[in-house]
């Protein structure tokens, strides 16, 4: 069996090749190219953490050394520390 993908309909193309193979028995040749898809998410997911890390120690680097809102900026634009920021309670209520 062939696994091709839709031209034209970019978001598509994946349901139709997890259609065809879920119409596959559960033989080694169906197992094979769930592996592959799951091995190619994994690799994925590690290069999306891996950037996301990357960004987030430039950051930190740039905020310490007093670049942030001078020469480096936050995506949202207010130029915060890292991390969760500290709430404190009032009491007003």
């Amino acid at each position: 069996m062939r696994f091709q993908v839709i031209q034209g309909n970019p978001g598509r193309g994946y349901n139709r090749v997890m259609r065809q193979i879920a119409k596959m028995d559960a033989r080694s040749a169906s197992r094979f190219p769930l592996h592959v898809l799951g091995a190619a998410a994994e690799f994925e997911r590690s290069l999306i953490r891996e950037r996301t890390k990357a960004g987030r120690l430039r950051y930190q680097q740039d905020y310490n050394a007093g670049k942030v809102g001078k020469t480096a900026y936050s995506r949202s634009g207010k130029n915060l520390p890292i991390g969760r920021p500290k709430r404190f309670l009032t009491g007003s209520g």
